[in-house]
């Protein structure tokens, strides 16, 4: 598939649109890399707002991450001061990471608004674009 496939799809479409109505501070989704790279994956790029996560989930930023500064990183908890292991950073990642299989394997969505590839979404990186 090509990426104008990939975004034009409904099933990206409803992974991102659910993304940014359950945690605000989700700013875009989008295709992180080629998306022909993995046979069963396509990679996703969350573009976020770390600063606004840490207000409205009660964490505290890391003091390497700057207002207004971009940073890509793998992980998440990268961002925080609180580690991978905390509860709350683990939870936001659980549910970040579940959303894209609800999606693909809910009863609720028709058969032809679902990929036609067994591929699934993963998320690959987190940006803040500052």
């Amino acid at each position: 598939m090509t990426e104008q496939e990939i975004y034009n799809h409904p099933e990206f479409k409803l992974i991102k649109r659910i993304l940014k109505r359950e945690f605000k501070w989700i700013k875009d989704v989008r295709l992180d890399g080629d998306p022909n790279t993995y046979g069963s994956v396509f990679f996703l790029e969350i573009v976020m707002d770390p600063f606004e996560c840490a207000e409205e989930e009660g964490l505290t930023v890391a003091h390497y991450i700057h207002k207004n500064i971009p940073e890509k990183v793998m992980y998440f908890s990268v961002f925080f001061v609180e580690t991978g292991e905390h509860p709350i950073v683990s939870n936001i990642t659980n549910e970040i990471e579940k959303v894209s299989d609800e999606v693909k394997y809910s009863p609720a969505l028709p058969e032809e608004y679902k990929m036609k590839t067994k591929k699934s979404f993963r998320i690959g990186d987190y940006l803040y674009e500052g």
